[in-house]
């Protein structure tokens, strides 16, 4: 039931990014690797101890908490000097939960191309891309084609297939829905000279996964075990795979908040951690320094565009739907992480994006120094008590359950077989007991179900979900007879609201993404 998406265009709000920022902090430094004793988990800091003022990160989860209906953050890792300054979760979520990454999985990917350039296994990132797949046959050859190399594939400047935005969805479906994905993307006629135009695909990173199998023996995700993630301590990862077993080279990866802040360090030290070297710098530098050709249509001109990094005046981040980013400010030794549940902030023009408010209003005012400040016990004090608030549960009391519609003993335990859908599901059934609960059944066409405990209480209740993350859920009855539904995917980034209104021996579900981040759909079901 989820998909990655492209992200929506970057709202940026330059004006607040270097307000309350002392020279010393702003100050550029050499772009080179920090050695470091302790680098093993980002070890927790008090932030004065890394020239922050506690109290400034303490407004920061103020705010966080007053707009959390709107932008719906989940976690917020600030690293400075490589110490956690601020760590804090927001309920729903949960310390220890991985998080769907969306497309800074494409900085995953690109990551895991840059460790097989170190270890020799990818000659250069200007290495032809068909040359990795000699024992394929590839249809529409051309000189366009031969040109293409593995730097224009983590550009997004491949010109393969199509350079339209609305094209470029419509072949997506087409390249998901076939048996082998890889081959799909090589047999691509071109739209125009690589390296040029750029266009965000899902193609062009998968293609980059697809040439890291091709390079090393081993899937993306068996050798960045090997490569990056074992050597940074990175153990919890889930990242699917397509038919052929490459892993998702534009999304879907999952990781721990924390373990994202360790990718974004090792940016910042130049490709070392704990004094082992995993990427070379200059592959950094490259990979985060603009690449040729205009900027992707829609873009502020000041902001540029990497290896799958948005490159602003003093920083370069990785984006993803939902609100996921991991941010580098280089010259600040400063890394952000922030995992968040599809807010309005992310799918709505109508607010700047969190990423830009968040930094530029509250984190860089907050650096003071490069160098300790003094101690503010009574700072540290207050900042622990909002992150801990942060964690609370923020749901009411139970409520007693409404007494139900007749329609409910009719449909309850029912099994009603779906009309063809994108989804592929197959069925579902809605019981209803004699307690506070409900459970909503999906069947998909291979015979998996997903079972949903549904509140009827007023209060959400917690259930497994798809790729071992924890779904929430509640519902009521409007009149006459449709069942509403909210389900929270939580780290999966989506909320959705599902109204099941029954007719006769039919049911229609209705599903609004209230986030945003997918289109509304319905699906038909008529009972057995």
């Amino acid at each position: 039931m989820t998909r990655t998406r492209p992200p929506i265009t970057l709202v940026v709000t330059l004006a607040l990014l270097g307000a309350g920022v002392t020279a010393a902090a702003s100050a550029e430094e050499p772009r080179q690797p920090r050695r470091r004793l302790q680098q093993v988990d980002l070890p927790r800091s008090n932030p004065e101890e890394q020239g922050i003022d506690s109290l400034r990160l303490k407004r920061a989860v103020d705010f966080l908490i007053e707009q959390k209906d709107v932008y719906r953050p989940h976690q917020v890792i600030v690293v400075r000097h490589g110490r956690r300054v601020l760590d804090v979760c927001f309920y729903p979520f949960r310390r220890g939960w991985r998080h769907d990454l969306a497309s800074v999985t494409k900085v995953v990917t690109g990551s895991v191309v840059g460790a097989a350039v170190y270890a020799g296994l990818i000659r250069s990132m200007d290495d032809p891309v068909l040359g990795f797949f000699a024992d394929r046959a590839i249809a529409n050859r051309d000189a366009n084609k031969e040109a293409i190399t593995v730097s224009n594939l983590l550009e997004q400047r491949s010109g393969l297939a199509t350079s339209d935005y609305a094209r470029a969805d419509e072949l997506e479906r087409t390249m998901f829905a076939s048996d082998d994905w890889v081959q799909w993307i090589l047999d691509r006629p071109m739209a125009e000279a690589p390296g040029w135009g750029h266009l965000y695909t899902s193609w062009n990173p998968h293609l980059a996964a697809a040439i890291v199998a091709q390079a090393t023996g081993m899937t993306p995700l068996e050798f960045g075990r090997r490569s990056l993630f074992g050597p940074l301590g990175i153990r919890d990862l889930v990242w699917p795979a397509d038919p052929q077993g490459i892993n998702h080279g534009f999304g879907d990866a999952q990781l721990l908040p924390l373990d994202l802040a360790k990718l974004g360090q090792l940016y910042v030290d130049m490709g070392t951690w704990k004094g082992q070297q995993l990427l070379d710098p200059s592959w950094i530098e490259r990979a985060t320094s603009p690449g040729p050709g205009p900027n992707p249509l829609g873009w502020p001109a000041e902001i540029r565009v990497g290896y799958h990094w948005e490159i602003g005046p003093d920083y370069y981040s990785g984006t993803g739907s939902g609100g996921q980013v991991l941010r580098v400010f280089p010259a600040r030794d400063l890394v952000v992480v922030l995992v968040a549940g599809g807010g309005a902030g992310y799918a709505n023009n109508t607010y700047s994006s969190l990423a830009e408010v968040l930094c530029g209003a509250y984190l860089l005012p907050a650096i003071r120094s490069s160098s300790p400040l003094p101690t503010n016990p009574a700072g540290i004090t207050a900042l622990e008590s909002r992150v801990a608030a942060a964690a609370l549960s923020d749901e009411g009391a139970p409520q007693p359950v409404p007494p139900p519609p007749a329609v409910a003993s009719t449909v309850s335990g029912r099994r009603y077989v779906m009309e063809p859908n994108p989804f592929e599901l197959y069925s579902f059934t809605l019981t209803f007991g004699d307690g506070p609960e409900a459970t909503l059944q999906f069947s998909s066409a291979g015979s998996a179900s997903l079972d949903m405990t549904v509140g009827l209480d007023g209060v959400f209740r917690f259930f497994p979900g798809e790729r071992g993350t924890t779904w929430r859920a509640k519902g009521w009855w409007e009149p006459p007879s449709s069942f509403v539904v909210l389900l929270d995917q939580i780290a999966l980034y989506h909320y959705f609201r599902m109204s099941c209104l029954f007719v006769g021996s039919s049911a229609t579900i209705t599903t609004k993404d209230l986030s945003g981040t997918s289109p509304s759909f319905t699906m038909v079901g008529h009972a057995e």
